[in-house]
């Protein structure tokens, strides 16, 4: 439920209002979420996908075309911790999104996707939400969602540096 919260906050962009704050005040009631449960352990970069939510009902951002309209969005709650003695870098905020209806989305919304990506350094987590917003409809009847992205160990300046693909194949079913 806090992951709805936390988007619908973050989907009620008004202007230049800072649109992640006041998470108890918005409506969680037009988010459908699943728990995803999915997680790997990439050389002591903990990776989690925690919460997936979709709504067909999500206000869209304020622009002078779509005030007042909603839209389709789906956003992916991700955990990242550093347990190793080493630097990683990695960009989650750049993965791939497929649909089980075909869709497929290569850029998450900049505004409203918290800043996950880049160098994480030793004992260090970064935690927040990938947003996609999409078309009316298009959040309807999916049954999963795919993510494709990448990690590698070292800064992001590094050469050389081999890079680990990762694909989550995230199921969405009914009573998670």
């Amino acid at each position: 439920m806090g992951f709805a919260l936390a988007l619908t906050a973050a989907l009620m962009l008004t202007g230049c209002s800072d649109f992640k704050s006041s998470l108890q005040e918005r409506d969680a009631s037009v988010w459908t979420t699943y728990q995803a449960g999915w997680s790997t352990d990439f050389q002591g970069l903990k990776i989690e996908i925690s919460q997936v939510s979709l709504s067909e009902q999500a206000p869209k951002v304020v622009s002078d075309t779509t005030e007042g309209k909603h839209s389709s969005a789906i956003g992916i709650h991700f955990k990242l911790t550093n347990t190793a003695s080493t630097a990683f870098t990695t960009y989650p905020t750049q993965a791939k999104l497929t649909t089980s209806s075909g869709l497929v989305l290569e850029d998450p919304h900049g505004t409203l996707t918290d800043e996950l990506g880049g160098e994480i350094q030793p004992g260090a987590t970064k935690e927040g939400n990938v947003v996609y917003l999409l078309q009316p409809g298009q959040s309807t009847d999916l049954t999963w969602l795919q993510l494709d992205w990448w990690a590698k160990v070292g800064l992001a300046g590094d050469l050389g540096t081999k890079r680990e693909n990762f694909t989550a194949k995230l199921e969405l079913k009914a009573g998670k």
